[in-house]
């Protein structure tokens, strides 16, 4: 089991708000809460389903036992691009760390032990705990097409949004064409 932790969000989001304006047609400030609201909403969203960090941010990993994986090609972590390996230790019950970091390396994206080390024991109820660093440097950086998947689904969500209090809430599903954008996103794993 993989739990994931933001250690520190994003200090500016990946569109900004008069780009998203702009895409709208929208010429007023009247609804700049909203717009804000929608594109935070959207970025979070394009972020969970592509498993990708669009702006430089900390995560926290934590896994129970050690992937398979760390011996061979590595094992993935839960947001891309990664950037950083900052720390790999155990976790124990009792909240003290043990510092692993120099039996482990990134590469390809992907954390991996080293040569000739060996992955230390984890006894429940301590569990592995990752720190590291993903995302792009800057909105500036974020690919066109997932900066574009943000625009379509800050715009589907406008356009859905409820006109009086007690209309429906927003259709959560998302569209088609926000989702074959991420799909070309997808890792492919074999």
């Amino acid at each position: 089991m993989t739990d994931l932790t933001v250690l520190s969000a994003p200090n500016a989001p990946a569109v900004s708000l008069d780009l998203v304006k702009d895409y709208l047609g929208v010429g007023h400030d009247g609804e700049d809460r909203l717009i804000g609201d929608l594109l935070q909403s959207a970025g979070s969203r394009v972020a969970q389903v592509a498993e990708i960090a669009l702006v430089r941010q900390t995560f926290e990993q934590r896994w129970l036992t050690w992937p398979a994986e760390l011996a061979g090609r590595g094992a993935r972590l839960a947001r891309r691009p990664v950037r950083s390996l900052l720390s790999v230790g155990i976790e124990r019950d009792d909240g003290t760390l043990e510092d692993h970091s120099e039996r482990f390396t990134l590469a390809s994206g992907r954390v991996r032990l080293r040569p000739w080390s060996v992955l230390p024991p984890i006894a429940s109820p301590a569990r592995a705990r990752l720190v590291f660093e993903a995302g792009y440097d800057d909105a500036d950086s974020v690919p066109a097409d997932l900066r574009e998947a943000v625009l379509r689904l800050v715009a589907s969500m406008y356009r859905a949004r409820p006109l009086a209090p007690n209309d429906a809430g927003l259709d959560v599903s998302l569209p088609a064409d926000v989702q074959a954008i991420l799909n070309a996103h997808d890792e492919v794993r074999l």
